[in-house]
């Protein structure tokens, strides 16, 4: 309806600020001692979330860090050379009650990634839903 704008500030990853643990000595499976989620599993990934920012006209929330430091590779939208457009994997919805807010975001190269959706409720964070694997 225009009262809520919602950001997502992306950065790089640096391994350098982070502990790197791998499988065989080739496939990285967790950073920083947890799970993680990128479009290439096992790959070191590049792009991190930085931060997300919802506000509702006057008001802001920003969503708690552990709700995206273990959310790999975004990818906000794919561009198309051949047709010059561009196609954008996110989007913010309101619930018909008008309460909720989903916030939802598809990483993938075409054959694999993860989608989260964070969702927040009267103002404030609920929780999120990640899936993957597909």
């Amino acid at each position: 309806n225009g009262n809520v704008t919602v950001t997502i500030v992306s950065g790089n990853f640096d391994k350098a600020k982070h502990k790197l643990l791998y499988y065989d000595e080739k496939y990285l499976i967790k950073i920083d001692n947890k799970a993680f989620y990128a479009i290439k599993p096992g790959d070191i990934p590049k792009k991190t979330i930085e931060s997300v920012t919802v506000t509702f006209g006057r008001d802001t929330l920003r969503l708690p860090v552990t709700t995206f430091n273990d959310l790999y590779e975004p990818v906000f939208c794919k561009a198309n050379t051949s047709s010059n457009t561009s196609k954008c994997n996110s989007a913010v919805y309101l619930s018909a009650d008008k309460r909720k807010i989903y916030i939802y975001m598809l990483n993938s190269d075409g054959s694999n990634g993860y989608e989260v959706t964070w969702v927040i409720q009267d103002k404030q964070y609920l929780r999120r839903v990640v899936d993957y694997g597909f």
